[in-house]
């Protein structure tokens, strides 16, 4: 899915069932309410690779 992603595809999301645009999905919704300017990807994996 990654890989479809990075190639532009639109409907690689449709990989895990999802059909819908990208940013309805609720991990994207979380992963870009936290994106924003000025974080590293270091910041963006110690927030997600944790468990909750």
């Amino acid at each position: 899915m990654l890989d479809e992603a990075r190639k532009g595809n639109l409907e690689a999301m449709k990989a895990v069932g999802h059909v819908q645009e990208a940013d309805k999905h609720p991990v994207c919704q979380k992963l870009l309410a936290y994106i924003g300017p000025g974080k590293k990807g270091a910041e963006i994996r110690d927030q997600f690779d944790a468990p909750p």
